[in-house]
């Protein structure tokens, strides 16, 4: 989970160096951050859905399948339109896990003892944004924003 919500702010703090290396207007490259979160937003209402219907542990699994595979098609995207195709491929990724990944650490736990596992998966979601930011410059600072 933590790793998943990270790669939406991620590449915040690369977007002026995005602009200019895929030779985009700015307007166009905060896409590149506000595409996967609008997604996430539209999709995790009905991949807590799925995950209820076709089981936890296989819709997290395709969910990190599909995380990957668009964090991994991002980071060799040649051009803004590649890009945003990875990152949204990303961001339904995202949307599997995270209801799918509540579930299945809520199961760990007796009802009565829910409580711990909702506690850290919210803190999680709540934290993870904030490191995405710092890693994200120390990256573009020390690497590159691919």
């Amino acid at each position: 989970m933590f790793v998943c919500n990270l790669t939406l702010t991620i590449v915040t703090i690369a977007l002026p160096v995005l602009a200019r290396d895929l030779d985009s207007p700015r307007a166009f490259t905060n896409w590149v951050t506000l595409a996967p979160m609008l997604v996430v937003a539209l999709c995790t209402p009905g991949a807590g859905r799925a995950s209820d219907r076709y089981g936890h542990k296989r819709v997290w699994a395709i969910g990190l399948a599909l995380a990957l595979v668009g964090n991994g098609l991002s980071a060799i995207a040649p051009d803004l339109v590649s890009l945003l195709m990875a990152r949204v491929l990303a961001g339904v990724g995202n949307a599997l896990v995270i209801p799918a990944g509540l579930a299945l650490a809520s199961d760990c736990y007796e009802p009565n003892e829910r409580a711990i596992p909702v506690g850290y998966w919210t803190s999680t979601l709540a934290i993870s944004p904030m490191f995405g930011i710092l890693l994200g410059g120390w990256l573009l600072d020390w690497i590159s924003w691919r």
